[in-house]
């Protein structure tokens, strides 16, 4: 899809949405921010870090000390399936009864991405880059 239907996608929006158990990079979520649309994510991997409860919610949820989501059972996924869900709900219902806080949360979200643009991309490179070594050097 066209980049420019994207945004004018987004900007029909108040709220994007992210609530992954893998997503590695969050550039839907960059793209969200950078509309001026606030986003309910997941604390996963870097998402915490471009996305946080000033500008937006998190849904925060068990990890390892990589940021990951461990399912190793089938216990484990309906919980992790049963916490996004519950927070996802809880956040949706947040927004709905307070939409100026919305306004305010996608207000901070442009100015955040305005005045950190750069870090926010070498922050994300360099998560990527140090995931990537630590699998690396998990293989051997």
């Amino acid at each position: 899809m066209d980049n420019n239907k994207v945004i004018e996608m987004i900007r029909e929006h108040h709220i994007g949405l992210l609530p992954t158990w893998a997503d590695t990079f969050g550039y839907s979520v960059l793209e969200f921010q950078a509309c001026g649309c606030p986003v309910i994510s997941t604390d996963v991997r870097a998402l915490s870090e471009i996305n946080n409860n000033d500008i937006g919610w998190l849904i925060n949820v068990d990890k390892n000390k990589y940021g990951e989501i461990v399912v190793d059972s089938y216990s484990k996924k309906d919980l992790c399936r049963r916490t996004i869900i519950d927070q996802l709900k809880k956040h949706i219902l947040s927004a709905y009864e307070n939409p100026n806080v919305v306004i305010n949360k996608g207000v901070e979200s442009l100015n955040r991405i305005k005045k950190n643009i750069l870090l926010i991309i070498i922050m994300i490179k360099l998560r990527v880059f140090i995931l990537l070594v630590f699998n690396m050097l998990s293989c051997y």
